[in-house]
């Protein structure tokens, strides 16, 4: 399983891809929704992750060719040892878990099947958009400022003006006060144009 790894420390990752070997055959497959979700969270990396996908590719391409054509793989690119290797010293943002059997021969299908399972669905962007958006806006609405707006200020707006250090307004979904100043901002992770906070 590849992995982005948001932080060493902790162990924090998000499963992005998926490589089989089975019989001689080699699958290799990345999700695209899940890598557009890695690079909203930073979007400092996106550059970085394109261009390690883009080797990763280079690199098992030959192997995934044959496969495709049905024809026994028999470089030391794909194999246990290699992808051992990967696992074990692959320490930057992208690296590949530890190698798992299987007593099951594997075929597009059941590589579909596992990489739906451990990775998930690669669905359309759009009805992700349209769906998540206003899943998103009502749940806010509902679970978030209709209890809570005779409690705390919602859908408050800090203007720069009020900050000295802000460079721009900053919109706050509730700001209150609990023995100390608190405050709660909600973000769209799955919106596709990224705003400022």
């Amino acid at each position: 399983m590849l992995k982005y790894v948001s932080n060493n420390l902790s162990g924090e990752n998000i499963a992005i891809g998926l490589v089989v070997i089975s019989n001689e055959q080699a699958f290799f497959k990345i999700s695209k929704c899940k890598i557009d979700f890695v690079k909203r969270l930073n979007v400092d990396i996106a550059k970085l992750i394109d261009f390690s996908i883009a080797q990763l590719n280079k690199l098992f391409s030959d192997d995934i060719k044959k496969s495709s054509q049905q024809k026994p793989i028999h470089t030391k690119i794909l194999s246990i040892d290699y992808l051992n290797r990967l696992s074990a010293y692959n320490n930057g943002l992208l690296q590949f878990s530890n190698p798992q059997t299987y007593n099951l021969a594997f075929e597009e299908s059941n590589f579909n099947e596992f990489f739906k399972k451990f990775i998930g669905d690669d669905l359309e962007k759009s009805s992700v958009k349209e769906v998540n958006n206003s899943y998103f806006k009502k749940n806010l609405q509902q679970d978030f400022y209709v209890p809570l707006k005779d409690k705390i200020d919602v859908g408050y707006t800090l203007k720069k003006q009020q900050l000295p250090s802000l460079l721009f307004d900053f919109h706050l979904d509730g700001i209150g006060v609990n023995g100390a100043i608190y405050a709660v901002k909600s973000i769209d992770i799955n919106a596709q144009k990224t705003q400022p906070f």
